[in-house]
Parts: C-alpha cells; structure tokens; sequence
C-alpha cells in the first residue's frame, strides 16, 4: 500500500504544508523518465521516514500549483518544515533526495526552531520596519 498522497486539489495542498509536520513534495509528469525512475525511490523512503508526509504532483494536472511554487523542471523535489521551504532539488539525484528526506525526519525539533526563527523574524519586521516612510 502507498503511503504517498497524489494531490490535485490546491486548498489540500495549502492545507498539508501548513500543518506542522515536514512535508517532501514532488512535483513529476507522466513523460519524464527521471521522474519515473524517482517515483519508487520516493516510495521506499516514505516508508522509511514515517514522519515526513510524501506528497505527489502531477505537473500537467495541476498546473496552477506547479507555477506557484515556480516549477519549470522535472522532477522538482521541495522540503518543507513547518509550512516554510526548507530546500528545493532539481532533477534526480538520489543522494540530495536521501538527505533531504533524512533532514525532515530526523531534525524535527530543527524544523520546528526553524519554523519559530522565521515566525519571529516576520513579527519584528512587520512590527519595527512599519515605521519607516514609504516612498
């Protein structure tokens, strides 16, 4: 049984990075043989990192989705810790996805610091640079 999530809908998306927990997507089209090749690899590691959500976008299906993130290459793999991209992969290279998924997994206490750090960063710029005239 698969445990990767095929998405389409844009809101299910939104909704799945948004939550807490770290979220690898990867963003694929039926005609690229790189992506086809990194489907089953993707699969082995969901298995293996219980703790990441693995999500799947078909690039001519949800074109609206692929263009919001700025995906111009297949495959396009993106790490997200704590709604924030964490990193961004282009192509297929098995060591960076390993890695990737590995960071997610393991370093969860760092995606939720990380998460914290550009929570707090947005407050105060929000807060102190309101102040300065526009122009």
């Amino acid at each position: 049984m698969s445990r990767t999530l095929n998405i389409t809908n844009p809101d299910e998306l939104t909704k799945i990075i948004n939550s807490e927990d770290s979220v690898l997507i990867d963003f694929y089209a039926e005609w690229c043989n790189p992506c086809k090749m990194l489907s089953p690899r993707l699969e082995e590691l969901s298995f293996k990192y219980e703790n990441v959500k693995f999500v799947k976008i078909d690039f001519d299906k949800s074109r609206e989705v692929a263009e919001s993130y700025e995906i111009k290459h297949m495959p396009t793999v993106i790490g997200f810790c704590g709604g924030k991209i964490l990193d961004k992969l282009i192509g297929f290279d098995d060591l960076k996805i390993s890695a990737l998924a590995d960071k997610l997994s393991s370093n969860f206490f760092i995606c939720f610091i990380y998460y914290l750090i550009i929570l707090i960063s947005e407050f105060f710029i929000k807060k102190f640079f309101c102040f300065f005239p526009k122009y």
